[in-house]
C-alpha cells in the first residue's frame, strides 16, 4: 500500500482514502512502516496522514520525519508540526 501510494504521490488519491476510510488500526500501522519506508513520496505522504488524521503519537512521528534525509519530507514534516503548535 506504501508502494502504491508513493507512486500515487502528487494524486494523492490513495493518501485522501486512506485518510477518510482506514480504520485507526490501519493509520496506525501505515504510519508505523511508512516512516522507514524506502520512498520519500511515502514519507511525506506519513506526514500528512498525521496532520489529517491526528493520532496519539502524531507529533513524536513528526519530529522523527523532521530529520528525514529528504528535504521534502524534512520541510512536510516541519509544516505539520508547526500546524500542530499553533493549534
Amino acid at each position: 500500500m506504501l508502494t502504491v501510494m508513493a507512486l500515487d504521490n502528487e494524486s494523492e488519491i490513495v493518501l485522501d482514502d486512506i485518510v477518510s476510510y482506514a480504520s485507526n488500526e490501519l493509520v496506525h500501522r501505515i504510519i508505523e512502516r511508512g516512516v522507514s519506508h524506502m520512498q520519500h513520496e511515502a514519507r511525506w505522504q506519513i506526514a500528512e496522514i498525521l496532520l489529517r488524521r491526528k493520532p496519539e503519537n502524531a507529533l513524536a512521528v513528526l519530529d522523527a520525519l523532521a530529520l528525514d534525509e529528504d528535504s521534502y519530507v524534512r520541510q512536510r514534516a516541519q509544516n505539520a508540526i508547526d500546524w500542530f503548535s499553533e493549534s
